[in-house]
Formats: C-alpha cells, sequence, structure tokens
C-alpha cells in the first residue's frame, strides 16, 4: 500500500496529528478551532503550522468545488445510476479510478460542509447523506 501512496509517510504523519489537534479542539469548544488554537496545541509557531503544505492544500480545495470530470462522475452515478464501469468506459478511465475519485470527491464535499453552518441544516439536525451532499453541489 505503501508503494502506491503517493503521500509521503511524513507528510501523513504531520497532517495525522493536525486532524487529531482539530478533533480534540472541537471537542473542547464544541465549534471549529481557529489556524492559531491548532498551531498552540501542536506547539508550533503559527507561521510553521500556515506554511504546512497539507493545509494550503485542503484550504484550496475547499474553495474549489467540483471540476468537470468530477461533476459528471457525481451526474452519473446519483443521477443516471451509471455503475463505475460504466462511467469510467464513458470517460475513458479505470473503474478504479473513478472508484477513487468518487471517495475523494465526496471527502472533499464533506469537509467542505463540516467547514460551513448548512451541514446541519441540510441533515435537518444530523449530517447529511451522500445524496444530500451531492445534489447541493451538482446543480
Amino acid at each position: 500500500l505503501r508503494s502506491m501512496d503517493w503521500v509521503p509517510r511524513l507528510v501523513r504523519s504531520r497532517t495525522g496529528k493536525v486532524e487529531q489537534a482539530k478533533k480534540q479542539l472541537e471537542m473542547r469548544y464544541d465549534r471549529p478551532p481557529t489556524d492559531d488554537e491548532i498551531a498552540k496545541t501542536m506547539d508550533v509557531s503559527d507561521e510553521e503550522y500556515q506554511k504546512n503544505p497539507i493545509s494550503v492544500v485542503q484550504k484550496c480545495d475547499l474553495k474549489k468545488g467540483p471540476s468537470r470530470v468530477e461533476r459528471l462522475i457525481l451526474i452519473f452515478y446519483y443521477y443516471k445510476e451509471m455503475t463505475m464501469k460504466e462511467i469510467g468506459v464513458t470517460l475513458d478511465l479505470s473503474e478504479s479510478r473513478v472508484s477513487q475519485m468518487h471517495s475523494s470527491i465526496l471527502a472533499r464535499l464533506k469537509a467542505q460542509l463540516r467547514h460551513s453552518d448548512k451541514a446541519l441544516e441540510m441533515g435537518q439536525g444530523r449530517l447529511p447523506t451522500d445524496d444530500e451532499i451531492v445534489k447541493k453541489f451538482v446543480k
């Protein structure tokens, strides 16, 4: 698995530590933590925390919506009810790549929702389902 993982082990480790700190602070304060709070918990300077490439990538990912191919995957899967294999043939991608992209898209959209106040509104007091998430972002 490690040989197939494009993310270096050190980056994955740091990301895990950031996520752990975020969860810890979110439980403590009952709200998403600020970057300053996360940096302080991790015992790093705010500047060092801001230089972390993963947080920069995550922030960029959260700002942009799904790309054209990502939208097509969501539309084909949720609206046209095509299988991953059929989507792969249509978009000239392997079935496993379609599945991988689908998982990545949903994870990113869920993270984007988590950072907004609309998540609980959509789910009417609960976290929204994958279908509800897709319908919000693919119009």
